[in-house]
């Protein structure tokens, strides 16, 4: 199975309008897919590694949602709780982007065409003033090279397999 993140630009509008629709979109073009809130993403890294985890933990048995995208979000956020998780790193209102998880066999420019944005590959490059979201402090990214900090990210969703 194929799995793409990808920043996209537009008006996303009503987020539960806006989520019925990304899903209704997705399943016509037999795909998969789960949006997120941009700024708390660290790369298309941060939601490929949430999207193995949760693919794994279905595997086991061990997955605490039971629907494989909000397992992703789960993971992603480095929550425990779907309430909590959906606050963190679900979509909020009035944004102009997202990020977008995209799984399935087809490319995800027909669907990002179809909602009527435009694809930002940037948008999914984090912040460093972002990373309290995830319980990182200033001193324990002072302790990995630069270059490496949002692997510090990665962490919290790997510590996601921990919790179960």
């Amino acid at each position: 199975m194929k799995c793409s993140a990808v920043g996209v630009r537009g008006e996303v509008g009503p987020v539960r309008a806006f989520v019925k629709r990304l899903r209704e979109v997705a399943q016509e073009l037999n795909l998969e897919a789960q949006a997120f809130d941009a700024d708390l993403v660290f790369g298309a890294e941060h939601l490929l590694v949430a999207w193995e985890h949760a693919e794994r933990a279905f595997e086991r048995g061990t997955n605490v949602a039971s629907d494989r995208m909000m397992e992703i979000l789960l993971f992603a956020s480095g929550e425990r709780q779907i309430t909590t998780a959906l606050e963190k790193l679900g979509l909020k209102e009035g944004q102009e982007g997202a990020a977008l998880l995209v799984v399935g066999e087809g490319d995800p420019d027909p669907l990002i065409r179809k909602l009527g944005l435009g694809r930002d590959d940037s948008l999914l490059d984090g912040r460093v003033e972002m990373l309290p979201a995830f319980g990182i402090t200033k001193e324990e990214s002072a302790t990995v090279d630069r270059n490496r900090v949002f692997d510090l990210v990665l962490e919290r969703v790997a510590l996601g397999e921990l919790w179960r």
